[in-house]
């Protein structure tokens, strides 16, 4: 049973439910306009004959590879070893957010020591770090850790963004001097006067002609450095309307510009 305070919501829920779906469950009920009810009805699992399906399953698969010599059946051995899935398996965000987590606190020369089955290092990192003046690019914070990860065996992803709720100028402050527009934005608060806000980001008008030169500048000298190369395992782009390479999760004010511009390259 779940209860939540000053709802007038209740949820009947088996003891034994994950907590990701209590969770969504949770989540949904607060979302409710008004006060309901939900209960869930499980019936009962015969894990027997589940289990005699699975057999079933697993015979038939391999009385069809037996039926085609040209197949071969391999069994690995359980050596205890973590199991790397390159590209789709464990991803470690040695940057994220910021240049401060979180990976950093790990050591200056920390690589993945210590996590079985990693294969891809992701960074996050935002545009403004990358380009610290106009036209000028400083790409060491990519290339300092890929080369750590690379040398153990690993490779590394990016996701370039525009916006971020931890620093004050994700897209470049430069930029912004030059007379690109754009908005103060505090995450949780909205549109805010200006950076005398304490926590207030600036996130740039993504329909600004400025905006869009530059930026189109960038992506193609980081295309220029790292595409093609085999230590990229994925370049992160979330939805078409979004921050460009980041998602709408911790967007500003700024969505209509975000959807105009995947318009435009599009």
């Amino acid at each position: 049973m779940i209860a939540l305070k000053g709802t007038g919501c209740v949820a009947r829920l088996p003891a034994w439910m994950p907590g990701a779906l209590s969770l969504v469950l949770g989540t949904l009920l607060l979302a409710a306009e008004t006060p309901r009810r939900i209960e869930l009805a499980f019936k009962p699992v015969d894990i027997e004959s589940a289990y005699q399906r699975r057999a079933t399953s697993q015979d038939t698969l391999l009385a069809s590879v037996q039926a085609h010599p040209d197949r071969t059946v391999v069994r690995p051995a359980d050596t205890g070893a973590g199991l790397e899935n390159p590209s789709m398996g464990w991803v470690c965000h040695h940057f994220d957010n910021s240049i401060r987590q979180y990976g950093p606190p790990l050591g200056p020369t920390y690589a993945g020591e210590g996590w079985p089955g990693l294969t891809v290092a992701y960074l996050r990192l935002a545009w403004s770090y990358l380009e610290p003046q106009d036209g000028v690019y400083d790409w060491s914070l990519v290339d300092d850790v890929a080369a750590r990860y690379v040398k153990a065996g690993r490779q590394v992803a990016f996701r370039f963004t525009c916006y971020e709720s931890e620093i004050p100028y994700a897209t470049p402050k430069w930029l912004a001097d030059a007379g690109c527009g754009g908005r103060w934005y505090k995450h949780g608060a909205g549109v805010v006067a200006g950076p005398e806000v304490k926590g207030a980001t600036w996130e740039p008008d993504y329909d600004d002609p400025l905006f869009l030169d530059k930026l189109d500048r960038f992506l193609a000298e980081a295309a220029r450095r790292y595409d093609g190369s085999p230590n990229v395992a994925f370049v992160a782009i979330n939805d078409p309307d979004a921050r460009l390479f980041d998602g709408p999760r911790h967007a500003g004010p700024m969505s209509d510009g975000r959807r105009n511009l995947a318009q435009k390259r599009s």
